[in-house]
Protein backbone atom coordinates (compact mmCIF):
# COMPACT_ATOMS: atom_id res chain seq x y z
CA UNK A 1 0.00 0.00 0.00
CA UNK A 2 1.48 3.58 -0.92
CA UNK A 3 1.01 6.03 1.39
CA UNK A 4 0.93 10.02 0.34
CA UNK A 5 2.21 12.76 2.29
CA UNK A 6 0.81 16.27 1.46
CA UNK A 7 1.46 20.14 3.01
CA UNK A 8 -2.72 19.68 2.38
CA UNK A 9 -4.92 18.62 -0.51
CA UNK A 10 -2.51 18.97 -3.50
CA UNK A 11 -1.27 15.30 -2.83
CA UNK A 12 -4.75 14.52 -4.05
CA UNK A 13 -3.53 15.24 -7.71
CA UNK A 14 -1.53 12.65 -7.80
CA UNK A 15 -4.25 10.17 -5.89
CA UNK A 16 -5.88 10.45 -9.02
CA UNK A 17 -2.94 10.15 -11.37
CA UNK A 18 -2.44 6.95 -9.73
CA UNK A 19 -6.02 5.74 -9.96
CA UNK A 20 -6.14 6.59 -13.26
CA UNK A 21 -3.10 4.47 -13.93
CA UNK A 22 -4.62 1.86 -12.10
CA UNK A 23 -8.26 1.81 -11.24
CA UNK A 24 -8.74 -0.51 -8.40
CA UNK A 25 -5.45 1.64 -6.81
CA UNK A 26 -5.63 2.19 -2.89
CA UNK A 27 -3.82 4.46 -0.61
CA UNK A 28 -3.09 5.73 2.56
CA UNK A 29 -3.68 9.95 2.40
CA UNK A 30 -2.04 12.41 4.89
CA UNK A 31 -2.70 16.24 3.93
CA UNK A 32 -1.98 18.55 6.52
CA UNK A 33 -4.91 20.90 5.96
CA UNK A 34 -4.52 22.15 9.66
CA UNK A 35 -1.37 24.08 8.56
CA UNK A 36 -1.08 23.75 4.53
CA UNK A 37 0.01 24.74 2.08
CA UNK A 38 3.36 25.74 4.04
CA UNK A 39 4.65 28.75 1.45
CA UNK A 40 5.08 31.28 4.56
CA UNK A 41 5.96 28.60 7.18
CA UNK A 42 9.49 28.00 8.27
CA UNK A 43 11.32 25.52 7.21
CA UNK A 44 11.99 23.92 11.03
CA UNK A 45 8.28 24.05 11.66
CA UNK A 46 7.55 22.08 8.16
CA UNK A 47 10.23 19.83 9.15
CA UNK A 48 8.49 18.76 12.37
CA UNK A 49 5.09 18.55 10.63
CA UNK A 50 6.52 16.28 7.97
CA UNK A 51 8.19 13.65 10.11
CA UNK A 52 4.32 13.42 11.92
CA UNK A 53 3.01 12.79 8.41
CA UNK A 54 6.05 10.09 7.81
CA UNK A 55 5.64 8.41 10.76
CA UNK A 56 1.96 8.34 10.83
CA UNK A 57 2.10 6.91 7.26
CA UNK A 58 4.58 4.69 8.52
CA UNK A 59 2.37 3.19 11.82
CA UNK A 60 -0.73 2.99 9.60
CA UNK A 61 1.19 0.70 7.15
CA UNK A 62 2.64 2.22 4.16
CA UNK A 63 4.86 0.24 2.37
CA UNK A 64 6.12 2.93 0.92
CA UNK A 65 5.80 6.68 1.02
CA UNK A 66 4.96 9.23 -2.21
CA UNK A 67 5.86 13.03 -0.60
CA UNK A 68 3.13 15.01 -2.93
CA UNK A 69 3.89 18.27 -1.85
CA UNK A 70 7.42 21.00 -2.98
CA UNK A 71 7.18 22.61 -0.73
CA UNK A 72 7.58 19.78 2.43
CA UNK A 73 9.93 18.06 0.59
CA UNK A 74 12.07 20.73 0.30
CA UNK A 75 11.45 21.94 3.84
CA UNK A 76 12.83 18.56 5.14
CA UNK A 77 15.65 18.81 3.14
CA UNK A 78 16.69 22.58 4.64
CA UNK A 79 15.95 21.77 7.92
CA UNK A 80 18.70 18.82 8.17
CA UNK A 81 21.07 19.21 5.57
CA UNK A 82 22.81 15.99 6.71
CA UNK A 83 19.75 14.34 4.44
CA UNK A 84 21.88 15.75 1.44
CA UNK A 85 24.47 13.50 1.73
CA UNK A 86 23.13 10.29 4.20
CA UNK A 87 19.47 8.51 4.18
CA UNK A 88 17.10 11.06 2.46
CA UNK A 89 13.92 10.36 5.10
CA UNK A 90 15.32 8.26 7.97
CA UNK A 91 12.15 8.99 10.13
CA UNK A 92 10.77 5.90 8.29
CA UNK A 93 12.45 2.41 7.00
CA UNK A 94 10.23 2.14 4.37
CA UNK A 95 11.13 3.57 1.05
CA UNK A 96 9.98 7.62 0.09
CA UNK A 97 9.46 8.28 -3.43
CA UNK A 98 10.40 12.20 -2.74
CA UNK A 99 8.25 15.09 -5.06
CA UNK A 100 12.08 16.90 -5.87
CA UNK A 101 13.96 13.70 -7.06
CA UNK A 102 10.64 12.84 -9.06
CA UNK A 103 11.24 16.64 -11.00
CA UNK A 104 14.93 16.49 -11.34
CA UNK A 105 14.90 13.14 -12.60
CA UNK A 106 12.05 14.11 -15.06
CA UNK A 107 14.05 17.38 -15.78
CA UNK A 108 17.18 16.14 -16.32
CA UNK A 109 16.14 13.54 -19.09
CA UNK A 110 14.42 16.30 -20.95
CA UNK A 111 16.90 19.25 -20.82
CA UNK A 112 19.63 19.97 -23.71
CA UNK A 113 20.73 23.16 -22.86
CA UNK A 114 20.97 22.74 -18.97
CA UNK A 115 18.97 25.61 -18.64
CA UNK A 116 16.03 25.21 -16.38
CA UNK A 117 13.59 27.85 -15.27
CA UNK A 118 12.05 26.95 -11.72
CA UNK A 119 8.77 28.45 -10.34
CA UNK A 120 6.89 28.20 -6.77
CA UNK A 121 6.08 29.14 -3.30
CA UNK A 122 8.62 31.13 -1.79
CA UNK A 123 9.60 28.67 0.57
CA UNK A 124 10.76 26.46 -2.00
CA UNK A 125 12.33 28.70 -4.67
CA UNK A 126 14.45 30.62 -2.19
CA UNK A 127 16.39 26.60 -1.25
CA UNK A 128 16.61 25.69 -4.81
CA UNK A 129 20.30 25.65 -3.94
CA UNK A 130 19.48 22.39 -1.80
CA UNK A 131 18.68 20.15 -4.50
CA UNK A 132 21.80 19.87 -6.08
CA UNK A 133 21.39 21.19 -9.95
CA UNK A 134 24.22 23.68 -10.04
CA UNK A 135 26.63 21.04 -8.89
CA UNK A 136 25.32 18.96 -12.06
CA UNK A 137 26.07 22.35 -14.50
CA UNK A 138 23.06 23.50 -14.35
CA UNK A 139 21.71 26.84 -14.93
CA UNK A 140 18.50 27.45 -12.76
CA UNK A 141 16.30 30.48 -13.47
CA UNK A 142 14.17 31.24 -10.51
CA UNK A 143 10.81 32.71 -9.83
CA UNK A 144 8.40 33.05 -6.57
CA UNK A 145 4.80 33.37 -7.41
CA UNK A 146 3.14 33.86 -3.52
CA UNK A 147 -0.58 34.79 -4.75
CA UNK A 148 -0.94 31.79 -7.28
CA UNK A 149 -1.64 29.09 -4.78
CA UNK A 150 -4.57 31.29 -2.97
CA UNK A 151 -6.47 31.26 -6.21
CA UNK A 152 -5.98 28.25 -6.58
CA UNK A 153 -7.47 26.72 -3.19
CA UNK A 154 -10.24 29.61 -3.90
CA UNK A 155 -11.35 27.26 -6.86
CA UNK A 156 -10.42 30.32 -9.38
CA UNK A 157 -7.97 28.83 -12.00
CA UNK A 158 -9.83 29.43 -14.51
CA UNK A 159 -10.79 32.93 -14.44
CA UNK A 160 -9.24 35.67 -15.98
CA UNK A 161 -7.11 37.30 -12.86
CA UNK A 162 -5.65 34.31 -12.41
CA UNK A 163 -4.70 33.19 -16.20
CA UNK A 164 -3.37 36.67 -16.37
CA UNK A 165 -1.05 36.56 -13.41
CA UNK A 166 0.10 32.98 -14.26
CA UNK A 167 0.98 34.69 -17.69
CA UNK A 168 2.55 37.98 -16.25
CA UNK A 169 4.71 35.76 -14.07
CA UNK A 170 5.88 33.83 -16.97
CA UNK A 171 7.00 36.12 -19.70
CA UNK A 172 10.01 36.63 -17.85
CA UNK A 173 10.75 32.66 -18.45
CA UNK A 174 10.32 33.41 -22.08
CA UNK A 175 13.71 35.51 -22.17
CA UNK A 176 15.43 33.61 -20.53
CA UNK A 177 16.21 30.33 -23.27
CA UNK A 178 15.32 27.94 -21.04
CA UNK A 179 13.97 24.36 -22.15
CA UNK A 180 12.86 23.30 -19.43
CA UNK A 181 10.28 24.52 -17.06
CA UNK A 182 9.90 22.62 -13.30
CA UNK A 183 7.05 23.49 -11.10
CA UNK A 184 7.36 24.45 -7.10
CA UNK A 185 4.30 23.39 -6.14
CA UNK A 186 1.91 20.16 -6.72
CA UNK A 187 -1.44 22.69 -6.64
CA UNK A 188 0.28 24.25 -9.94
CA UNK A 189 -1.32 21.14 -11.59
CA UNK A 190 -4.63 22.70 -11.91
CA UNK A 191 -2.92 25.44 -14.19
CA UNK A 192 -0.88 22.92 -15.99
CA UNK A 193 -2.27 23.80 -19.39
CA UNK A 194 -2.43 27.75 -19.02
CA UNK A 195 1.67 27.27 -17.83
CA UNK A 196 2.18 24.75 -20.88
CA UNK A 197 0.39 26.95 -23.26
CA UNK A 198 2.23 30.42 -22.26
CA UNK A 199 5.40 28.38 -22.35
CA UNK A 200 5.42 26.96 -25.91
CA UNK A 201 6.37 24.06 -27.80
CA UNK A 202 10.69 24.53 -27.17
CA UNK A 203 10.19 24.14 -23.48
CA UNK A 204 9.12 21.07 -21.38
CA UNK A 205 6.91 21.34 -18.29
CA UNK A 206 7.63 18.63 -15.80
CA UNK A 207 4.01 18.01 -14.44
CA UNK A 208 4.32 17.63 -10.93
CA UNK A 209 1.72 14.78 -10.47
CA UNK A 210 2.72 12.91 -13.73
CA UNK A 211 6.58 12.78 -12.62
CA UNK A 212 6.03 11.00 -9.24
CA UNK A 213 3.77 8.39 -11.15
CA UNK A 214 6.69 7.69 -13.58
CA UNK A 215 9.19 7.45 -10.52
CA UNK A 216 6.88 5.02 -8.75
CA UNK A 217 6.67 2.70 -12.02
CA UNK A 218 10.21 3.15 -12.91
CA UNK A 219 10.43 1.41 -8.99
CA UNK A 220 7.83 -1.08 -9.21
CA UNK A 221 5.69 0.48 -6.48
CA UNK A 222 2.51 1.72 -8.45
CA UNK A 223 1.75 -1.70 -8.97
CA UNK A 224 1.87 -3.05 -5.05
CA UNK A 225 -1.43 -0.50 -4.50
CA UNK A 226 -3.58 -2.18 -6.51
CA UNK A 227 -6.42 -4.12 -4.80
CA UNK A 228 -6.43 -1.61 -1.73
CA UNK A 229 -8.42 0.53 0.02
CA UNK A 230 -8.04 4.70 0.00
CA UNK A 231 -8.03 5.93 3.59
CA UNK A 232 -7.62 9.98 3.67
CA UNK A 233 -6.62 11.46 7.17
CA UNK A 234 -6.54 15.60 7.26
CA UNK A 235 -5.10 17.38 10.08
CA UNK A 236 -8.37 19.63 9.85
CA UNK A 237 -11.42 19.34 8.00
CA UNK A 238 -14.03 21.40 6.93
CA UNK A 239 -16.73 21.26 4.20
CA UNK A 240 -14.65 23.25 1.48
CA UNK A 241 -11.84 20.53 2.11
CA UNK A 242 -14.30 18.12 0.82
CA UNK A 243 -15.47 19.96 -2.46
CA UNK A 244 -11.75 20.44 -3.11
CA UNK A 245 -11.04 16.75 -2.52
CA UNK A 246 -13.85 15.65 -4.37
CA UNK A 247 -12.97 18.39 -7.40
CA UNK A 248 -9.16 17.25 -7.57
CA UNK A 249 -9.20 13.68 -7.20
CA UNK A 250 -12.53 13.56 -9.61
CA UNK A 251 -14.96 11.51 -6.86
CA UNK A 252 -15.98 12.25 -3.15
CA UNK A 253 -13.42 11.42 -0.53
CA UNK A 254 -14.40 10.21 2.39
CA UNK A 255 -11.71 11.64 5.41
CA UNK A 256 -10.71 11.32 8.99
CA UNK A 257 -9.40 13.74 11.39
CA UNK A 258 -6.33 13.29 13.60
CA UNK A 259 -4.63 15.39 15.18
Amino acid sequence: MIGILSSGLGGLLFARELAQHAADAGFLYWGDTAHGPYGSRSVEQVGAWVREGLKFLEKKGAEAIVVASGDASVASRFADPRKLTTQMYPEVNVPVIDYWDAQIKAALAATKKKRMGFFGPRLVTERTGMLGLELQGVAVLKKAVAALTPFILEGEERRGETRRLVRAHLQWFKTQNIDVLMLGSMHYARVFDDIKAKMGKRVTVIHPAQALLDLCIAMGLASSSKEGARQCYLTDITPRDLDIAHAWFGQPVHAERVV
